[in-house]
């Protein structure tokens, strides 16, 4: 994998921290060209601080990816600095938690906004481009809640649930122009996304955490390894880390069984 992704230009969404600040870190390692886009800007410059000194660049861009034509200038701009698109890392992700009851409207809107529609705009934005290329890999990130029924986050699990679908379609289409397409569906990662996740009674850190310390986690940066070797030899689907594959394997083989565990984990 070290000669596949060099002199090649990636986007990544959400590279401000977690698992888009690791796809980051192994692109540039790689030699590729980077551009690292989150809504904020100051934790997209401190992920390219943070690799100035790889064998690739990393250059930093504030983007909000619930706005398509924000998206669409951010291609531009990236097209019109070197020439072409190699890979687009739709990343971007929050999550919400809580009751079916619970969860307003506004968060149910803000989850599926930044979660489906940050990856739809991402899509149209650099298919053009890749099938002009005749070539190009999108990696989306969807969650092992875009495979198994997770209650008590249903804005998030529907939001997943969707990418996988989008991105498997998408790949039959994709296929014809040169483009790669995979979904990542990773499990429980060291990431801060559960930290800053939002809860229907405001108990954000504490239910965070003691989530975090009942399942087994992988780091982000060998998440991230595993992914990218996935996108360069065009797999579809990646599900990660074992204990995730394992839930997975449940969920298709024994869908009732997983359920009751789903039921117990939940409460």
């Amino acid at each position: 994998m070290k000669t596949l992704f060099r002199g090649q230009v990636a986007v990544v969404t959400g590279a401000g921290s977690g698992l888009g600040r690791a796809f980051c870190g192994e692109l540039a390692s790689l030699g590729a060209t980077v551009w690292a886009t989150d809504v904020d800007l100051t934790a997209a410059q401190a992920t390219a601080a943070a690799f100035a000194g790889a064998l690739g660049k990393v250059e930093a861009l504030g983007l909000d990816v619930r706005d398509a034509a924000e998206f669409e200038a951010t291609i531009t701009r990236v097209l019109q600095a070197c020439g072409r698109i190699d890979l687009l890392v739709n990343n971007a992700g929050v999550v919400a938690f809580g009751a079916v009851s619970t969860i307003e409207p506004a968060r149910w809107r803000h989850t599926i906004d930044v979660n489906l529609w940050g990856v739809i705009h991402g899509v149209r934005a650099v298919f053009p481009v890749m099938a002009a290329q005749q070539s190009g890999a999108i990696l989306n990130i969807s969650s092992l809640a875009g495979l198994l029924p997770i209650a008590g986050s249903l804005p998030y699990t529907a939001a997943k649930h969707a990418v996988v679908g989008l991105s498997r379609a998408l790949r039959i289409e994709a296929r014809e122009h040169g483009i790669g397409v995979t979904v990542a569906c990773p499990g429980y990662l060291e990431t801060d996304l559960l930290r800053h996740a939002s809860y229907a009674d405001g108990s954000e850190a504490r239910r965070g955490e003691n989530l975090l310390s009942r399942l087994l986690v992988m780091p982000a940066q060998t998440a991230a390894q595993r992914i990218l070797r996935a996108v360069a030899h065009r797999k579809d689907l990646v599900v990660l880390p074992l204990s995730a594959r394992i839930a997975w394997l449940l969920q298709r083989f024994c869908p009732g069984l997983m359920a009751v565990l789903l039921a117990k984990l939940r409460r």
